[in-house]
């Protein structure tokens, strides 16, 4: 629950939800069909002059507004499908890959219902109804934490099964020479490390084999690695084409049949687009090509419709949102008491997050994003000797120590009884983008946008660490006195009715 704690007069976070939801119960009690005044004038409608003023997107907003818009007839589409199927037994997956997951990466859950990506995909990708030896692409779009790694998982390891059982002959010949039969690519080590853990869990009752070719590991080690067969590699494109630029190790791949583009906007930019193509085309018999994404920015979209034409688009009815779970809140730091100063205004709010009573008997992980990398030391040094533990991530600190900075807010929150530091309750990451984006931060409840993201892209990316798989979070964004603009200000109450920013 969050509480309305003020600071200064000035309220930092929601009211108490279920007393705003006695409220509005209230106005309704006359009729269910009249409205009351004041929701009338709250009812949003884009016709009214003052409700444009708070759209989100082109053309208010410049270059903010990068996100293709998705119409409403293309997010309901698949309404009936994700109503219909209400658990992993009703989709056709391969039962030792289904028992893993309920029991080796669900386990821990009380209910192990899939979620709207994990359904829509996996029933896409394994129908029945497939013409053979063609290439199959699908555009999975869902919104950030919605599960849309197994989404893509699951099929994968499936299929990889399925290979195995419906050709026993050829299987045993395969066995143990050396090929590729799936790659996942992503975009950065972090998250190859991050896809590799999933992968694991699933593979301990699975027969499956995998390799992450991410920190730590050398080209000539990742080569050597390929000697054996790999049933999953996980990897970026740069270090692909490192391992396989040896004509000798591209016979590997002669067998692979299943690649995924993870994190497909960023991987189809201009940064990795030409290394991605080209990873591609290395795989001449692929069967399965799934571009898997938490956004499609209008220069992705144009791309994909030139580059493969006949994909099949799956998208869930909450791309581009940021969930209402979220409590979504804007703090114009140049109106008192913070005087123009946003290191008071980040101070402010770390102390209101240490008083509330959120996360009883935990550590209170706090993710501060910047637009800048230059400015994580200053603020990472103000916060300490302000008595709040912070440490800095950002793409000049070596991998594998920024791996052990952030293993804090990747992992389970701590108990206050393991935590070393018993003067606060408050841990706090200041990062960039580079942490934006497909990282899992486990249970982070507490979000802080230091700075206004440059598109609604980077927006959604940033809120999108909080209010993983429909856990609760909340999301502060400081703007200056240039950036309070309608629109701005509007985003609260985009949030608030549950429309997307585009």
């Amino acid at each position: 629950m969050f509480f309305n704690r003020r600071l200064n007069g000035v309220r930092l976070f929601s009211s108490n939800a279920a007393a705003y939801a006695k409220k509005i119960k209230r106005n309704r009690t006359l009729s269910p069909n009249v409205k009351s005044d004041k929701e009338k004038k709250l009812q949003f409608n884009p016709r009214n002059r003052s409700d444009k003023e708070f759209m989100i997107g082109p053309p208010n907003t410049g270059e903010f507004g990068r996100l293709k818009l998705v119409e409403k007839r293309d997010r309901i589409v698949h309404k009936n499908t994700i109503e219909k199927i209400k658990s992993f037994s009703s989709l056709r997956i391969e039962p030792s890959v289904r028992e893993a997951i309920e029991n080796e990466l669900l386990g821990h859950l009380p209910t192990k219902m899939p979620t709207p990506v994990q359904k829509l995909a996996i029933k896409a990708i394994r129908a029945t109804k497939r013409t053979p030896d063609v290439l199959h692409t699908y555009l999975l779009a869902a919104e950030t934490g919605s599960g849309k790694t197994l989404s893509y998982l699951a099929p994968l390891m499936s299929n990889l099964k399925d290979e195995e059982t419906n050709n026993p002959e050829e299987w045993e010949k395969m066995y143990k020479a050396p090929l590729v039969r799936s790659v996942v690519f992503v975009p950065t080590l972090e998250l190859v490390s991050q896809v590799n853990d999933v992968v694991r869990k699933l593979t301990k009752s699975v027969k499956l084999t995998s390799f992450a070719s991410g920190q730590g590991i050398s080209n000539k080690s990742a080569s050597a690695k390929l000697t054996r067969r790999t049933d999953i590699l996980i990897t970026t494109p740069d270090r692909f084409l490192n391992m396989f630029k040896n004509p000798a190790v591209k016979g590997h791949l002669s067998h692979c049949k299943f690649a995924v583009v993870d994190e497909a906007d960023t991987l189809m930019d201009e940064s990795f687009c030409e290394s991605t193509h080209e990873s591609i085309q290395l795989m001449t018999n692929l069967k399965d090509l799934v571009f898997c994404s938490a956004t499609i920015p209008r220069s992705f979209d144009r791309l994909m419709k030139k580059t493969y034409p006949n994909a099949a688009r799956i998208v869930t009815p909450g791309l581009h949102k940021i969930p209402r779970h979220i409590d979504f809140r804007v703090v114009e730091v140049f109106k008192p008491p913070f005087l123009n100063s946003k290191q008071l205004a980040l101070q402010q709010a770390l102390y209101a997050i240490h008083h509330d009573n959120t996360e009883e008997g935990l550590v209170k992980r706090v993710v501060v994003f910047v637009n800048k990398a230059e400015d994580i030391e200053e603020i990472v040094n103000h916060l300490n000797e302000k008595g709040y533990p912070s440490v800095g991530a950002y793409g000049k600190v070596p991998r594998q120590e920024r791996m052990q900075i952030i293993q804090d807010f990747v992992s389970p929150a701590k108990s206050l009884e393991e935590y070393q530091n018993s003067k606060t309750k408050v841990k706090v990451l200041v990062t960039t983008d580079l942490l934006a984006r497909g990282v899992d931060m486990q249970g982070i409840r507490n979000i802080i946008l230091y700075d206004l993201p440059y598109s609604s892209v980077d927006m959604l990316h940033r809120a999108g660490r909080t209010g993983r798989l429909n856990r609760r979070g909340r999301v502060l964004l400081f703007v200056t006195k240039k950036e309070s603009q309608g629109w701005v200000k509007g985003i609260e109450r985009t949030v608030r009715n549950g429309m997307a920013l585009a």
